[in-house]
């Protein structure tokens, strides 16, 4: 069986927007390369990155191929410059936008996908959804 890999030139800890000046932590609350407060602004800004992230994933699992029916179980790697132990969970909630465009892509419920294994790695910013067995 192929390996079906879908990898994204970004990690949900800095997804850009826009011309790429700013980014967007999908994990939290924090909006780098930005000089306002504006709480409305700062929505918008998120809701792009969602979009984008979903986007990008749709178009990648088009061409990634599609796993035989049943549940997904999905490997993440997060490789990013510095070497970061980051939680999960909020990594997961972050990776939220991806995985619908995978299910969109695919044709398929999302309730189905499964992470069952996350790893942090150094390397240039990345990040890889990998389907397991």
């Amino acid at each position: 069986m192929n390996t079906i890999a879908i990898s994204l030139p970004y990690t949900p800890y800095a997804v850009p927007v826009g011309s790429g000046r700013a980014t967007v932590n999908l994990t939290g609350n924090a909006l780098k390369g930005l000089s306002f407060s504006s709480s409305r602004v700062k929505g918008i800004l998120v809701t792009r990155a969602k979009r984008q992230m979903k986007q990008d994933t749709y178009l990648l699992a088009l061409n990634a191929g599609v796993p035989p029916a049943g549940a997904v179980r999905f490997l993440v790697r997060v490789r990013s410059p510095r070497l970061v132990r980051r939680d999960q969970d909020n990594l997961i909630a972050g990776l939220k936008a991806a995985l619908d465009g995978i299910a969109e892509a695919w044709n398929r419920n999302d309730a189905s996908f499964h992470v069952t294994e996350v790893r942090f790695e150094r390397g240039k910013a990345e990040t890889l959804l990998e389907v397991l067995g």
